[in-house]
């Protein structure tokens, strides 16, 4: 491909990632939730009702311990999770879903599964199929990059 094509596609790709991110962040905008709602969602679907350690959560999430520890010390800030203390390893944190942050799922799943309706509504089937598929290759791609990056930083 010419350099001069592929550097315009490459802008036009940018361009089209920033309108997407801000439409994403007027769709957010438009729930009345505090606090990082989506990673709350995440949380939910993968612990449920059961108490986990914060390590369990950074796997979940693909982040550091650190990082989630903050991320619970925001959600415990909202009232959305509760800290623990883990009755056979007292040095242990567990954490759980709040019946506030139970609730907030709920709400936030139901206003996010409407959202999306009218989304696959306006694009179609056969768009909706093409999109996701899409979304998932640039994922794929960018999860791959971020891989390779940790596998460096382990051998270090």
């Amino acid at each position: 491909m010419e350099n001069s094509l592929k550097q315009k596609k490459i802008c036009d790709l940018i361009a089209s990632m920033e309108r997407m991110r801000r439409a994403q962040k007027t769709m957010r905008s438009k729930h009345t939730h505090d606090g990082p709602i989506f990673p709350l969602i995440e949380f939910a679907n993968a612990c449920g009702d059961d108490s986990v350690p914060i390590s369990k959560l950074a796997e979940v999430f693909g982040v550091s311990a650190a990082a989630a520890t903050q991320f619970i010390t925001k959600m415990s800030m909202h009232g959305y999770v509760v800290r623990e203390e883990n009755p056979q390893d007292r040095r242990q944190v567990m954490v759980r879903i709040s019946e506030k942050g139970k609730a907030t799922v709920k709400e936030a799943q139901a206003e996010f599964m409407e959202t999306m309706s009218g989304l696959l509504d306006y694009l179609g089937e056969e768009d909706s199929l093409k999109m996701n598929a899409i979304i998932e290759k640039i994922a794929e791609y960018f999860n791959q990059g971020k891989q390779e990056q940790h596998e460096k930083e382990n051998k270090a």
